[in-house]
């Protein structure tokens, strides 16, 4: 398997934090990329920074796509038993 990085290509009306978020992971991915490609390369081990929690609490907030937390890709916080997007 090849793996080809696809830059993510945010709306311009997109707050400035969510394309801070975005040249980040697009920075992270890259050098992913780039390590694979060296021939001596046999495998990656990603450091885990923090867990997803067991249970979510209310107001906590999560970055998600489409479809994960509600119908739109956006910033979200759990109200009670409830995701609702910023």
């Amino acid at each position: 398997m090849t793996y080809r990085r696809k830059a993510f290509d945010v709306p311009a009306e997109s707050a400035t934090e969510v394309l801070d978020l975005v040249r980040w992971i697009n920075g992270e991915l890259q050098k992913v990329e780039i390590e694979s490609t060296k021939p001596e390369i046999r495998g990656l081990q990603f450091e885990m920074a923090q867990a997803e929690p067991d249970r979510y609490k209310d107001g906590d907030l999560y970055y998600g796509a489409a479809g994960v937390f509600g119908g739109q890709q956006g910033l979200y916080i759990r109200d009670g038993s409830n995701w609702r997007k910023l």
